[in-house]
């Protein structure tokens, strides 16, 4: 449209770059691991995981620390951005629930033996498991629609919390 303006004869505009092509159809690609692989990956994990913790008393913290790590800091960076958005869709954001910025914490005590046998840890599992249990349930039914594999990581987590206040409490 600007091309065809001129003034005193002489086109307006001089040249003419083309830097996105204009296409119809963009299909995202088929990547061999999709998040959905990962998360159903990590939930086959913890079970298999919790099912050894519980049997067979397998008391190595380690993967529990790392996991309960990550998604403290996902937690985190969640909150914050809840905390200081003006966006109000982000206010009601329900993901907090299952990702909790104490979760940090919780990994890091995770290491220690004499602090994860306290009875305000468990308490604190017990917490964060009914937290999980609301996310899992209040989804479906406020029709609040999730990625998949969103409800394949918070079960994976929901399933270690479960077992770890399984073992401790018989500990």
């Amino acid at each position: 449209m600007l091309e065809q303006l001129r003034i005193n004869g002489r086109p307006l505009v001089k040249e003419r770059y083309i830097l996105y092509k204009p296409t119809t159809n963009i299909a995202t690609p088929a990547y061999i691991i999709q998040p959905f692989h990962v998360a159903l990956l990590l939930l086959l994990a913890a079970a298999f995981y919790s099912i050894a913790d519980i049997k067979w008393r397998y008391n190595n913290t380690a993967p529990d620390a790392f996991f309960f790590c990550i998604s403290g800091a996902a937690g985190i960076v969640l909150t914050a951005i809840s905390l200081t958005s003006a966006h109000a869709s982000l206010h009601h954001n329900l993901h907090v629930l299952w990702l909790l910025p104490t979760h940090l914490v919780a990994g890091i005590l995770l290491q220690f033996r004499t602090l994860r046998a306290s009875n305000w840890f468990r308490l604190y599992l017990g917490l964060s498991l009914c937290l999980q249990l609301v996310f899992l349930m209040a989804a479906p039914l406020l029709g609040i629609v999730f990625q998949t594999f969103i409800y394949l990581l918070c079960g994976s987590i929901t399933i270690r919390c479960f077992s770890l206040l399984k073992v401790l409490r018989e500990e």
